[in-house]
């Protein structure tokens, strides 16, 4: 009975489709093959455990030709890309691909450059979680993105993104618009730009606020956070550079390098914390652990090269310091060069100074102008040089030193340098210096004196030759002597020096004065040697029973030189009342003349007062002839 059923139901359906029928069967109710009790849900249920269902097998083209397809209507394809399509209502898709399905955990046996997920066509690939992008690769914008959030979705959705563009991460340049060229990894790194182009950050908010700023580099958990329109700006380490706004072409190496700064330009932080307050300068240079720490207000233009160089630096500007620690406390102090150790560790707020050297320092943080140059030199005054220290021996090189003495810069010239008067009153001495009290008193570290106590003792036995710079400046005040050979100290911690060079002049003049002396001296006695030949040939000028023993003639004066009393003793054997005693000075003008009234020997005192200092003749005259001659010299 169930076989006719079947046969007659078979031959109903042929019927209907030979004649293209329209009707359904059933009218109402489940139809089954294989089962006389097919599932209420289905209108058709077929049961089979040797054979299966096979619908409407046709090529592409056949497919295509399809008046009106249904939605949902399905056929098999055989040529092209083989397989089962269904229509979607506007097109033919194809609900098996032509290889193998990826499966979601795990796949083998997979052929490189065959297998892979993808498109096939220039259409972007697209990775959503939570309904949201989190992955776009597009051929069109050579855009790349992967990461929850990263690139702005709605753009993406619309077909829009900044080309040539790599983000990575959650967030990453979530509000891209315009931008392009950028590349940026890390949690919410580049997160807020929109137009800046040629960026890229690497790490967790790094140029996490940028908008529009180009051509940055940032590198490390939150490097150029606050960085809005800044450009050229470079920041590697965690916070490298991290408030820096809109300050342009600075670079920042190491943890919190320049982070503070706000809107300066043109600055170079490399090393953990260095320029670490800057907030507005340019121009600043900054390489080592801290260096320029504090740097926060003035002009800027400082370079600090070595840890914590410049590192209480706060308003001094144009400063250099290279080595550890150099210019360490120095906090207003401008235009100032240090380089060595600690070179110029003390200087505060000195303007000017110069320290070259382990150690070279100024004695004091408020000089100016002041250069010390060596291995722990020590500079005490403002305006002063000091090259090595208390062990140094000797300063040398292969020509003299040189100074300014150019007449056409010269001005008020006057031949007033004291000679004889300022030298015979020196006092040339041999001494040793204690280098050990000294260098205390200049303000060497104890650390430095206990290690190299045996240096400081060698150099105080040394045997010097000079004077002492306290007699010196007495002697030429005595004179009233304006003598720049003495350096008098100019602050509590500086001490008295002796320009030895300056002696010259002096010296120079005192042997002019004597070579004077000398030619006069001569002359007077080519006088005398002319006169005596004329009285040895001349039997007129004394008595012929004079013997010689009686003859004219003039003791020195004794004492000489003198300044108070001397006394003069001549021989006169006749006095015919025509004898006196003169004076001349070194021109050859009498000044004085007294009247020898006895015979004999005879005495004359001479008192200072009577004559002015100075180098004298006195002469024996017998009725105006030259009897002879002596020189004595006056000293007030």
């Amino acid at each position: 009975m169930k076989k006719k059923l079947f046969l007659s139901l078979l031959s109903v359906i042929c019927l209907m489709l030979l004649s293209k029928a329209q009707n359904t069967f059933p009218a109402a109710g489940s139809a089954g093959i294989g089962t006389v009790a097919p599932n209420a849900s289905a209108i058709l249920e077929m049961k089979s455990t040797t054979q299966g269902m096979l619908i409407p097998r046709m090529t592409i083209a056949q497919r295509n030709g399809i008046a009106t397809p249904a939605t949902g209507l399905m056929i098999y394809q055989t040529n092209a890309t083989p397989g089962f399509y269904y229509y979607s209502g506007a097109a033919w898709t194809a609900i098996t691909p032509k290889n193998k399905d990826w499966s979601l955990t795990g796949n083998a046996a997979t052929i490189p450059g065959t297998n892979f997920i993808g498109t096939t066509d220039q259409q972007p690939l697209y990775i959503k979680t939570g309904d949201s992008l989190s992955g776009f690769i597009s051929p069109v914008f050579n855009t790349t993105s992967y990461g929850y959030g990263a690139l702005n979705t709605s753009l993406v959705s619309a077909g829009i993104a900044g080309n040539f563009t790599s983000a990575f991460g959650y967030g990453v340049l979530h509000n891209n618009t315009t931008g392009y060229g950028n590349s940026a990894f890390g949690v919410q790194s580049l997160y807020s730009n929109l137009t800046g182009s040629y960026n890229n950050s690497f790490g967790s908010n790094a140029l996490y606020k940028n908008t529009s700023g180009m051509w940055n580099m940032a590198f490390g958990s939150g490097a150029l956070y606050n960085n809005t329109t800044g450009s050229y700006n470079v920041a590697i380490g965690n916070n490298a550079n991290e408030s820096n706004g809109t300050g342009n072409s600075n670079v920042s190496i190491g943890v919190e390098a320049l982070t503070w700064s706000y809107t300066g330009n043109s600055n170079v932080a490399v090393g953990t914390r260095a320029l670490y307050w800057n907030q507005n300068n340019s121009n600043l240079v900054a390489i080592g652990d801290s260096a320029l720490f504090n740097q926060y207000s003035g002009n800027g233009l400082n370079t600090a090269m070595g840890s914590k160089s410049l590192f209480t630096n706060e308003s001094g500007s144009a400063n250099t310091a290279a080595g550890f620690q150099s210019l360490y406390t120095n906090k207003a102090g401008s235009s100032n060069t240090a380089v060595g150790y600690q070179a110029l560790y003390t200087n505060n707020s000195g303007n000017g100074n110069t320290a070259c050297g382990y150690l070279a320092d100024v004695s004091s943080g408020v000089l100016t102008n002041a250069t010390a140059i060596g291995y722990n030199s020590k500079v005490n005054a403002s305006d002063k040089v000091v090259i090595g220290n208390t062990s140094v021996s000797v300063i040398g090189g292969q020509v003299g030193w040189s100074i300014l003495s150019d007449g056409r810069f010269k001005n008020n010239i006057k031949e007033n340098v004291p000679g004889l008067a300022f030298i015979d009153k020196l006092r040339p001495v041999t001494y040793n210096v204690d280098e050990t009290k000294f260098a205390k008193f200049i303000g060497v570290k104890d650390s430095i004196l206990n290690a190299e106590k045996d240096g400081y003792a060698k150099a105080s036995q040394k045997i010097r030759t000079g004077f002492i710079a306290q007699e010196v400046e007495k002697t030429a005040q005595d004179i009233n002597y304006d003598f720049d050979g003495v350096n008098h100290p100019q602050n509590d911690k500086d001490n008295y020096s002796i320009v030895y060079a300056d002696f010259v002049p002096s010296l120079v003049k005192a042997i002019q004065e004597l070579s004077m002396q000398n030619s006069k001296l001569q002359l007077q006695i080519d006088e005398l040697k002319q006169a005596m030949h004329t009285i040895n040939q001349s039997s007129t000028i004394t008595k012929q029973s004079v013997s010689l023993s009686e003859a004219f003639s003039l003791d020195q004066n004794t004492p000489n030189p003198f300044n108070g009393v001397t006394k003069i003793n001549c021989n006169v054997p006749v006095n015919n009342g025509n004898v006196f005693l003169n004076f001349y000075n070194q021109s050859g003008a009498l000044l004085k003349s007294i009247k020898v009234t006895g015979e004999g020997k005879n005495t004359i005192t001479l008192t200072a007062n009577e004559l002015a200092s100075g180098t004298y003749k006195y002469v024996l005259m017998v009725d105006g002839k030259i009897m002879d001659s002596k020189q004595m010299i006056l000293v007030k």
